[in-house]
């Protein structure tokens, strides 16, 4: 969602029009869209990761959207998820350890479904009722 763009050197203003199309097609679907930052790349600063991931919080506000901030997650300890090289050898994607990180901050920013009612029967006995 936009880190090949830049690494295609699509301009910044193009890939924010792009995701923004695509949470409109997919709230069109009544489908509820999730944003996230593009993690780090530091063999390549041209692609603008930050200021780009600027551009994507200001889309997640603008559009209330949920944001997944990867980026953050696993900036700090960028070069330790990715050094040795990551898990396609390429200093590019993260290794599990770095996975897992952005895994978890995937699963701490969707909203979990609320616990189930209690069926008919099990309510009525709550209640004492026949």
């Amino acid at each position: 969602h936009g880190t090949n763009d830049l690494f295609h050197h699509t301009d910044l203003e193009v890939v924010y029009f792009n995701l923004e199309v695509m949470i409109d097609k997919v709230r069109d679907m009544d489908i509820e869209p999730i944003l996230a930052t593009i993690t780090p790349d530091d063999d390549n600063d041209w692609k603008e990761i930050e200021r780009m991931n600027k551009l994507i919080r200001q889309l997640a506000v603008e559009k209330d959207v949920i944001l997944v901030d990867q980026y953050n997650t696993v900036k700090k300890y960028w070069y330790w998820y990715t050094h040795p090289r990551g898990c396609y050898g390429d200093r590019l994607h993260p290794n599990q350890k770095g996975f897992y990180a952005i895994a978890a901050a995937w699963h701490e920013a969707i909203p979990k479904p609320p616990a189930p009612l209690p069926s008919l029967p099990w309510l009525m006995l709550l209640l004492n009722a026949p």
